[in-house]
């Protein structure tokens, strides 16, 4: 229950992580976005609006300069105020907005024999606050006289209609972006999802596995431990002759083996359905090491190699920690040492750790096994993996 509540809060915490991921890649999008049209897009975009304004405003000056020409002071004026009132008319024919909000108008008196201020003109709203302010200098047609400046406040409407356009395409663009996004997000999820659910499937499958295990190593060692009590039983008898007592005795020592094995099957189905804890006894620490020396000292000779067993004089004797479970990485560690050896030896070292900054209370010790061995030795690239279960 414990493993499947743990399993659940890892996927919640895997989704809400990728989630997040997906969401910050998006927020970090639209803030590019406005960063862009702040930074870059927008100031180009009323410079261009500007140099448009500049060129509209030019060419209407034309009008001013030609009505300014005539000689006709009567008709000039009337020609004068009608061409501006038609400039202020002049429209956006997408928007229907006007182009020019004011008109300021000062002529040079020396060039035109008029009363002074008399052709001096200010129309419409000459202070416009969003408004590009185009100044342009008016030429006579006739001489190309210089005959006065006209200041055209021009609406900045070419200005909203261009970044109108843009906007659209940016917000379009962001919005594919996002989408994709949130399909590729959407994508991830689907796929982790499978992942889990294959990977919780085969841990029920292995931890299925492993209680079945458990469950036969039960069942097979009721008959053996029968096989080993009458073997024993049968040896001690004063029936049998020796050589029936030498076969007993294989048939026990084969039975002791093979429960030993089975043992093995059922720490590892143990260790897989995290069922393994520590059983501390209080034992004889001389004793089974003497036992460990024995058990190996006869593969060792098997294999034609030296075997070492040394141990400090500090050694406690008596201990109190898992008695099997010392027995049995002893045996690996040294049994492993013998069957990767082909000449030379093996040396098993024991004693006490001392110092070396350990913080460990008056009742505890620390013990230091040291196995060596002349074989080839574990690759480095392999060294990394030898904690790793089951390798």
């Amino acid at each position: 229950m414990k493993n499947n509540f743990d399993a659940s809060l890892r996927a919640r915490r895997t989704y809400f992580n990728i989630s997040l991921v997906f969401f910050i890649l998006a927020v970090s999008l639209q803030l590019m976005m406005w960063v862009y049209w702040e930074r870059m897009l927008e100031p180009r975009l009323r410079l261009e609006a500007e140099s448009q304004a500049n060129v509209l405003a030019y060419s209407q000056s034309f009008k001013l300069a030609s009505a300014l020409s005539l000689n006709d002071a009567d008709k000039r004026r009337q020609i004068l105020q009608e061409t501006i009132a038609e400039i202020l008319l002049f429209t956006d024919p997408q928007t229907s907005e006007p182009f020019f909000m004011g008109l300021d108008l000062e002529v040079d008196y020396e060039a035109i024999s008029v009363s002074s201020g008399s052709l001096d003109l200010s129309r419409g709203d000459t202070h416009c606050r969003n408004c590009f302010i185009s100044e342009v200098a008016l030429y006579s047609p006739i001489s190309d006289e210089l005959i006065g400046i006209a200041r055209f406040s021009v609406s900045e409407s070419l200005f909203r209609r261009l970044s109108k356009d843009v906007k659209k395409t940016l917000f379009t663009q962001s919005s594919f972006i996002i989408a994709l996004l949130t399909m590729v997000w959407g994508v991830v999820i689907m796929l982790i999802k499978e992942v889990n659910r294959s990977r919780q499937e085969a841990e029920a499958a292995n931890r299925s596995k492993s209680a079945f295990l458990a469950n036969m190593s039960h069942e097979l060692r009721t008959p053996l431990n029968a096989i080993i009590g009458f073997s024993e039983l049968m040896r001690l008898a004063p029936d049998f002759s020796p050589k029936y007592k030498e076969n007993l005795s294989i048939i026990n020592r084969s039975g002791e083996y093979l429960l030993e094995l089975i043992n093995d099957i059922l720490e590892l189905s143990r260790i897989e359905v995290v069922q393994d804890t520590l059983t501390e006894t209080s034992f004889d620490l001389y004793d089974i090491l003497e036992n460990v020396a024995e058990m190996i000292r006869l593969r060792v000779e098997k294999k034609n190699l030296q075997f070492v067993f040394e141990r400090t004089d500090d050694l406690p004797r008596y201990i109190k920690t898992d008695e099997r479970k010392l027995r049995q990485i002893l045996l690996n560690l040294l049994g492993n040492a013998v069957k990767f050896s082909e000449i030379g030896g093996v040396t098993l070292r024991v004693r006490q750790e001392k110092g070396k900054g350990l913080r460990m209370d008056s009742a505890s010790l620390l013990l230091h096994f040291e196995v060596e061995d002349s074989g080839p030795g574990i690759a480095p690239e392999e060294q990394s993996q030898i904690f790793d279960a089951f390798t």
